[in-house]
């Protein structure tokens, strides 16, 4: 399936919340523990989405499926195998909107 398109604009809470999981990521994949590229250790007061995105295009695939339990863990969501292709993956504006489109589908659709 192909990526989910980005909306025009994505929730700032919401991009927030996945830096703080990309980040997350990103740091026990780096064998110093240091944050890669240059990311500050708290990515919520530092890291601009270019940052962010470098570091998700530079993340292994072991470590994209992590972040992958761990978005559906922190939104309350589950992805279906057809939305989890690396384009949805390569920036935080593509994965936010796959985040934001099933936490809209999510509320319609209660189980």
């Amino acid at each position: 399936m192909s990526p989910v398109p980005p909306p025009r604009r994505t929730d700032a809470g919401v991009r927030q919340r996945l830096a703080v999981l990309v980040s997350a990521v990103a740091a026990d994949e780096s064998v110093t523990g240091h944050p890669p590229h240059g990311l500050p250790h708290d990515p919520v007061s530092g890291a601009g989405d270019e940052d962010l995105d470098a570091v998700l295009d530079d993340l292994g695939s072991l470590a994209v499926v992590r972040l992958l339990v761990l978005v559906e863990e922190e939104f309350g969501i589950s992805l279906d195998s057809r939305h989890v292709v690396r384009d949805n993956f390569r920036s935080v504006s593509t994965l936010s909107a796959l985040v934001e489109s099933h936490v809209v589908g999510a509320s319609r659709h209660p189980e």
